[in-house]
Formats: C-alpha cells, structure tokens, sequence
C-alpha cells in the first residue's frame, strides 16, 4: 500500500530526482537569459554602438556642418550646395564598415565627375586605427574625425554605419542604415543625377 506521494521522501521533502529535474529547470533558465542577452549584444556590434534617441532623419534639409579632415583641411556641407552628397559615418572597429568601403570608394570613383561627393566622418574611433583602415582600403574620399559625436548627434545617428544621400539642393534623399549594396547606392545616385539633367 502507498503510504505517501511518489515525489516526496519522509518530511515532505522533495526526492532526489525531483531535485535533479529542478536543478536542471533553473539552469536552463539562465542558459536562456544569457543566450538571449548575448543576441541583443552581438546584435547591437553588428549593427554598431547604439545610442538613445529618436533615430536617423529621414528627409528635410540636411544640417550644415565643417569637418576637419585628417590631411588638415576642412569641409563644410554648404560648400558642396549643387553636388550630391554621400554622408557616410563608418568607424574602424565596425564590421559591416569593411564590407561597403570598397562600395563607396568605387562610388566616388565612377561618380565623382558627376557631381557627387563622397565623405566619410569617423564616429566614435580613434586616429590611428582610423587611418589603417582607410589605407587598407585605398580610401580616396575626404575623411575627417567626429569629436563628441557632433555631426553625428545633428544627423540623429544611432550607431554605425549608415549614410546619408543629399541632393543637391540640400536635402535628404535616402538613408541606408546598415551597409548599403552597390546597386543600391548607383540605383539612388543615378536617380538624383537623372533628375538634375532633365532640370
């Protein structure tokens, strides 16, 4: 005759299996916590570092600003007013970063006669790396550091990369958040100088 319930031993305790069975539970709990916490980071890395607020603008004009290359000159957007303008804010220590330098080298190559400008602003890196990076590359483009974050915090960046296409009169024409494609980037780019031309 059964005296008392399968899972328990004397004093109400919990047998030894059921004890395993929990332990195992609370482990594989955590093991999902962890899991799932390492993809919001390993997430976040891929995109880049991410930051609060409402995120990238999207269309409207384009915030004027100067930025000091590293040759030592400077640049300011409202000095390019006519050309198209791709704003790229990349950073060394940025994986997708390394994937669409070859991409915009290429764009300013094909395009640069055109009328459009390539400029890449270094977000959140240090001097040397950066330079590395864009020896490593064969970047040709103007280039120049971000201190504080300033241009980028005007642009409503969130992390890195994403590029901004302005046209000509000053205004966004399309944002890539992420690395954009080739044909994607030409795609937008001969679009903008179609339009010029039809003008």
């Amino acid at each position: 005759m059964q005296t008392k319930k399968p899972a328990e031993a004397e004093g109400g305790r919990p047998e030894q299996g059921q004890l395993g069975a929990e332990r195992s539970r609370r482990r594989s709990a955590r093991l999902f916590v962890f899991v799932a916490a390492a993809a919001v980071v390993l997430g976040s890395l891929a995109y880049g570092v991410t930051s609060r607020g409402p995120g990238p603008l999207q269309e409207g004009p384009a915030p004027d600003f100067t930025l000091k290359l590293f040759d030592g000159s400077q640049l300011s957007l409202s000095e390019l007013r006519g050309q198209v303008v791709v704003l790229n804010f990349w950073a060394s220590w940025c994986p997708p970063c390394r994937d669409e330098a070859p991409i915009l080298e290429s764009a300013w190559q094909r395009y640069g006669e055109a009328g459009v400008t390539v400029i890449g602003v270094d977000y959140q890196d240090t001097e040397a790396p950066a330079l590395r990076f864009i020896e490593e590359f064969g970047i040709t483009y103007p280039n120049g550091p971000d201190p504080r974050s300033r241009i980028a915090k005007a642009y409503g960046v969130q992390g890195v990369p994403e590029t901004f296409v302005i046209t000509q009169e000053g205004e966004i024409a399309k944002v890539f958040i992420g690395s954009p494609t080739e044909e994607q980037l030409t795609a937008v780019l001969e679009d903008l100088l179609t339009s010029t031309q039809e003008e």
